[in-house]
């Protein structure tokens, strides 16, 4: 069976805007840290850190993972073309979100000092008060994200994200020389690219599909969600949260506070490593448009899987090659994490399988198996680990993590053949080119060229 023309345009025009993004994102939040650096002390930096970790922290009331779940479901309705129900989705989540999103900014707003009382500096309570409207920009930035990804729209997400953060860097020189501000310059900052962001693509966002905004909605409860199978997927974030949290006290307990700075960075570099393929990104969103047309299903599950492996493989060849120098070059202090990183980058074998396979699982809204998987990876975690670490000492962090998420991405692989009666994957197929590889290599290569040319035409 091949893929339709449609699926293998958006996997390539997806692909290609994603990855291109995630170059260019770099090279603004590069010099957006050399601004940063060079303006503020080491304390004045460490400070404001120290209150930007309210954001990822006090998201974790945002219910994290949720919108993944919302994704699928709406993905659902579109794909057998039922808009009520997907507006009615949509907007109980922008609803759910809102309500979170208000009680977080009054507690951190009017309870900015008290925040700040650990910080021993009044200033950290204006910058608590500062960040606090982060929260309410939140709602509609997750919502937007949310039907950008449904309505595959990767190009509109990607100048999103460099809008974003073009205008934080630009918002940052302005603070910090016209206005000679320092430590609120840098949070200001953050939360206004956000705001000006939203504001400059309101318009291509209300544009996406002008019969979905006039339709009428099926109305559903605003706690939709998290009374069926979406608090699933949240408690599945949580234990995710929980077992990247754990490694590094169980690291320290075990080889001290020099082994968890090396693993950091080796985790860092396995992260900008994943996001040089950002193919999950494109493939996550459609799976549940096709999910009740099953051999569709089937075969671009399996596609997805084998282009992810591609991916990775040949990211990770080149990581592998290239990190010693690059490392050795910029961060010389450090260069004793390559190894680990090096090793570590065998678990990504498995991590092409298992990001596709959780796609799965939220199209065939299997929140529920997700969660009871997660619980047995960190399971896993916890009883290897510390194993590894004792017969093995620094490498052992890296022999865990790739023999519990092989173990993991295994008891996915049988439970996904039970519920998609049918599905196999065939290793031949990992190893052969067929007229699907063929034109999506094509359309990608046709793409590169041409983004290269725009990119040539703006330089000159």
């Amino acid at each position: 069976m091949k893929m339709d023309a449609s699926v293998r345009s958006t996997v390539g025009r997806g692909t290609t805007w994603l990855a291109g993004t995630t170059l260019v994102m770099k090279g603004l939040s590069f010099l957006s840290v050399l601004l940063v650096l060079n303006r503020l002390t080491l304390h004045e930096y460490g400070s404001a850190e120290l209150v930007l970790t309210a954001i990822p922290l006090l998201s974790l009331f945002l219910l994290p993972g949720l919108s993944t779940t919302v994704i699928a479901d709406m993905g659902r309705q579109r794909g057998v073309g039922d808009l009520p129900r997907m507006k009615g989705l949509f907007f109980s989540f922008l609803r759910l979100q809102a309500y979170f999103a208000i009680l977080l900014w009054a507690a951190v707003f009017f309870g900015a000092h008290f925040l700040a009382v650990e910080y021993g500096k009044e200033e950290a309570s204006t910058l608590f008060k500062i960040i606090s409207f982060a929260f309410l920009l939140s709602p509609v930035r997750i919502c937007m994200q949310a039907l950008q990804s449904v309505y595959f729209e990767f190009k509109q997400q990607s100048l999103y994200s460099i809008a974003e953060e073009l205008f934080k860097l630009l918002l940052l020189a302005l603070f910090f020389f016209m206005f000679d501000m320092r430590t609120e310059g840098l949070v200001l900052a953050i939360v206004l690219s956000q705001a000006v962001g939203l504001l400059a693509f309101s318009l291509p966002f209300v544009r996406i599909d002008s019969s979905f905004w006039s339709t009428k909605q099926t109305r559903y409860p605003t706690f939709h969600f998290l009374f069926h199978h979406g608090k699933w997927g949240v408690f599945s974030s949580y234990l995710g949260v929980f077992g990247r949290n754990i490694r590094p006290w169980i690291i320290k307990f075990f080889l001290g506070t020099e082994a968890v700075g090396i693993y950091a960075v080796a985790q860092g570099l396995i992260g900008h490593t994943m996001s040089l393929v950002p193919l999950d990104r494109v493939i996550i969103p459609m799976l549940p448009q096709y999910v009740h047309l099953k051999e569709r299903f089937h075969h671009i599950v399996a596609k997805a899987i084998k282009y992810e492996l591609a991916g990775y493989a040949l990211v990770s060849i080149a990581a592998a090659v290239f990190s010693p120098f690059f490392i050795g070059w910029f961060f010389p202090q450090y260069l004793s994490s390559v190894p680990l990183f090096q090793i570590t980058l065998l678990m990504l074998i498995s991590v092409a399988f298992d990001i596709i396979f959780g796609g799965v699982f939220y199209a065939l809204q299997a929140q529920r198996n997700l969660f009871f998987a997660s619980l047995y990876k960190l399971v896993l975690v916890i009883v290897l680990t510390p194993v590894m670490i004792h017969f093995f000492g620094l490498f052992g962090i890296a022999y865990a993590n790739i023999l519990s998420n092989s173990l993991y991405t295994w008891e996915r692989y049988r439970s996904l053949k039970k519920l998609m009666p049918g599905f196999s994957l065939d290793w031949r197929d990992f190893f052969t080119v067929d007229a699907d590889d063929i034109i999506i290599l094509s359309e990608l290569r046709a793409l590169a060229v041409r983004y290269l040319r725009i990119f040539r035409i703006v330089k000159t």
